[in-house]
């Protein structure tokens, strides 16, 4: 069976039953994946997984893993998970599910992520005896074969990995089917022979044939192409080429490649060997500890050191050569991982640490000195505060600082770990457990928060409430938060730290009269930078207690103008989009400084059409011209008040359907509509259209059936609502408008 005949019918069997959130699941999830948006995979996936078990599924939920998998990238985090799942899919109930053979597949990707020179017999053995009993007409056949060419790859087997490639396009050919969309396998083979014009070439081919999804398979190519530029000596092509690196930061197998690319434009000297690169290339290496990532991480941290050597940078290559040789006691043979990391190990003996020569005659003067640099170098200050933390042993300041510094430098681990040893070191200093229970909270160590609070109990109660208080509002217990930040305001009610703490724990609970209490206690001291915050939190806290002078006179403060009046602000502002979870956003138009109408209408889950939404004031992310603000939901001020329902139409053009639209609001309905996509859409050439209605909820279904049909019957195309007529209680009209719209392929046979 096809997989993706069984994919598109089991999400049509899905959503005929009355389960379109698990259908609308299934079709996002591979997209999602290819788009290496791994962060919203793993929000979907859980809740996904329990539907598909709650209705015993599990054909399903091997589809719903496999792309989980597909999205972890490989590494030995993985490897566990994979072979579990793969021996779940081959069980006997299982296996003749069509996505069992994809498990393989990611068997192989979890093993060649962990230590792909490592696992070469095992990934091998998998492959060929898959491909020995599938169909070349299948998806997954060239899915396996670029796992086996990719294996041979790291076996040092080029030629071969290149006939492999081949053999398989002639393969597919001749069982009547077309190799689909790839990463350039083959042109990997070519750089690994030292053929980059050969390579080029090849990708060339390729993003001619796929020249318009940007997936995961173009980034590939776009980073095997940039590498064959570098090698051509065509450095500024290489740059232009290199993938965005918050691309390479979220997928894991970008970075190593995308690295490479960089180091090698920075000896071309057409990037700065700079603190940057160094911070850039240390979230790549983090990325490959934690998934696991061995053999690709012990060759990134030899890149990192060699880098950091280059630009002066001892302590960070001293840094990356011990990351690297944790990474490679995983691999099966850790000699091999020692022996990419010999040279700098080799460098770091005979480089000479002289960052403590000519330092000043105090810590003080020393921070002075760092502080007052125009734009300074978080690296070469951290090596600068190393050597001074030698000389000083007993200076905080000299810890807080480098630990800022390392942090820069995307070394949050190092910098909790200079602070917590100072702490160690001076157990009677109440300042420094502070400090290392404000990082500890950072690195997400609830032991380690509250072994530092318990060293302030006695001496320092306030600072002991902050510190648990900033670890409930991390784990999200901003009631605890609040209730620890009157604790200590109660032992210090000057702290504006705590008042400040309190201030963030009520909003997040909803408790607006207290954060109105809050902002007026903090607004008369405040900075300008932080009075505009302020205002902004009195704006939302007015709003939710239905206080309206305050709200217009705040408005007017950050420069807002409202309509003059006395009762709730409703104007049409913008459009913006709501977000109220992962996966979870709809779009509305905002209707006031903070508050805004849904106008989205749900198909499945909840429903929030029309209803008044309590937004953060400040977009989740930067604004992208033309497009609406993101903007955090908090609270429904105002709840939905209407049924939904599905419609399918033929659209009557644009002056007919405007006026339909038109005439339907004025009447206080809502109406959704979007274009039905080529593939699905009628059979006679007519554009279909489909979407969802919102009918207020006090309109009786009987009466709204009879307006939609008087409304309706003056468009010039057919227009659809049986759902509608099922509620009315007219199962003849439902059924007749069902077969109607089957007949023009707007709904399935």
């Amino acid at each position: 069976m096809d997989i993706w005949e069984w994919v598109f019918r089991t999400q049509r069997e899905l959503h005929d039953a009355g389960h379109e959130r698990l259908a609308t699941l299934m079709n996002d999830l591979p997209g999602t994946v290819l788009d290496d948006a791994n962060e919203q995979v793993e929000a979907m996936v859980p809740e996904a997984l329990g539907l598909a078990r709650s209705l015993s599924l599990p054909w399903v939920e091997i589809f719903l893993r496999h792309w989980q998998l597909q999205a972890r990238g490989g590494g030995f985090a993985a490897v566990p998970d994979a072979v579990e799942l793969l021996e779940f899919s081959h069980r006997e109930e299982h296996k003749s599910c069509p996505q069992s053979v994809c498990t393989v597949q990611d068997l192989t990707i979890a093993y060649a992520g962990a230590d792909g020179p490592g696992f070469v017999r095992e990934r091998l053995d998998v492959s060929e005896e898959t491909l020995a009993r599938i169909d070349a007409r299948w998806p997954c056949f060239q899915c396996i074969s670029i796992e086996r060419a990719l294996t041979l790859l790291d076996a040092d087997r080029a030629e071969e990995a290149l006939a492999a490639m081949d053999e398989m396009r002639r393969e597919i050919t001749a069982a009547g089917g077309s190799p689909g969309e790839e990463a350039g396998v083959d042109a990997e083979a070519l750089l690994q022979l030292g053929r980059p014009q050969d390579a080029l070439e090849r990708l060339d081919a390729l993003d001619r044939r796929d020249p318009e999804r940007d997936s995961t398979f173009s980034r590939h190519r776009r980073l095997r192409r940039a590498r064959a530029l570098l090698a051509l000596d065509r450095a500024p092509e290489a740059d232009e080429a290199l993938l965005p690196y918050e691309i390479a930061l979220r997928e894991p197998a970008y970075g190593l490649p995308w690295a490479q690319v960089a180091a090698g434009l920075a000896d071309a000297g057409e990037r700065e060997n700079s603190w940057r690169l160094g911070g850039a290339i240390e979230r790549l290496l983090a990325v490959q500890v934690e998934r696991g990532r061995a053999w690709g991480g012990v060759r990134l941290a030899a890149l990192h050191g060699r880098l950091a050597l280059a630009r002066g940078a001892r302590e960070t290559a001293a840094h990356a050569l011990a990351t690297g040789r944790e990474l490679a006691e995983l691999l099966r043979e850790p000699a091999r991982g020692a022996e990419v990391l010999a040279p700098l190990k080799d460098a770091l003996d005979g480089d000479a640490d002289d960052a403590g020569d000519e330092l000043p005659d105090s810590a003080e003067a020393l921070i002075e000195a760092l502080s007052s640099e125009d734009d300074p170098d978080p690296e070469q200050v951290a090596e600068r505060l190393a050597a001074g933390a030698r000389r000083w042993p007993h200076e905080l300041a000299l810890a807080q600082e480098r630990a800022g510094a390392l942090s820069a430098m995307g070394r949050d681990e190092a910098a909790q770990a200079v602070l917590w040893a100072f702490a160690e070191a001076h157990p009677d200093e109440p300042d420094a457990w502070s400090s290392a229970g404000i990082a500890a909270v950072g690195a997400g160590d609830g032991e380690a928060v509250e072994r530092a609070a318990s060293r302030l109990d006695g001496e320092r109660p306030a600072y002991a409430a902050w510190v648990r208080g900033r670890w409930a509002i991390e784990r999200g217990e901003n009631a605890q938060a609040a209730a620890l930040a009157e604790q200590g305001l109660a032992a210090d009610p000057g702290s504006d730290g705590l008042r400040w703490m309190w201030l963030h724990a009520a909003s997040e609970t909803g408790d607006w009269a207290a954060v109105r209490d809050r902002v007026a206690e903090l607004l008369p001291e405040a900075r300008e930078e932080e009075a505009e915050g302020l205002r902004w939190s009195r704006l939302m806290a007015a709003t939710a207690l239905g206080d309206w002078a305050t709200v217009r006179a705040t408005a007017a403060e950050v420069g807002m103008e409202l309509p003059d009046g006395d009762g709730p602000v409703d104007v049409d502002i913008a459009p913006v989009t709501l977000v109220f979870g992962p996966r979870d956003e709809v779009a509305a138009v905002r209707t006031g400084p903070v508050t805004a109408r849904v106008v989205g209408i749900a198909r499945d889950g909840e429903q929030r059409a029309g209803a008044v939404v309590l937004f953060d004031p400040f977009p989740l992310d930067e604004p992208e011209e033309d497009l609406p603000l993101r903007l955090r939901a908090r609270e429904v001020l105002v709840p939905s008040a209407v049924d939904a329902y599905p419609f399918d139409a033929i659209d009557p053009g644009d002056d007919a359907w405007i006026a339909f639209r038109d005439r339907l609001h004025e009447e206080g309905w809502m109406l959704n509509s979007y274009v039905y996509p080529d593939e699905h859409g009628p059979d006679d050439g007519r554009t279909g259209l489909y979407g969802m209605l919102a009918v207020p909820e006090a309109t009786d279904a009987a009466a709204a059936h009879a307006r939609l049909r008087e409304l309706a019957a003056g468009l010039p195309e057919p227009f659809f609502a049986p759902v509608l007529a099922d509620a009315a209680g007219e199962a003849g009209a439902a059924e007749e408008q069902r077969a109607a719209a089957r007949e023009l392929g707007l709904l399935p046979d």
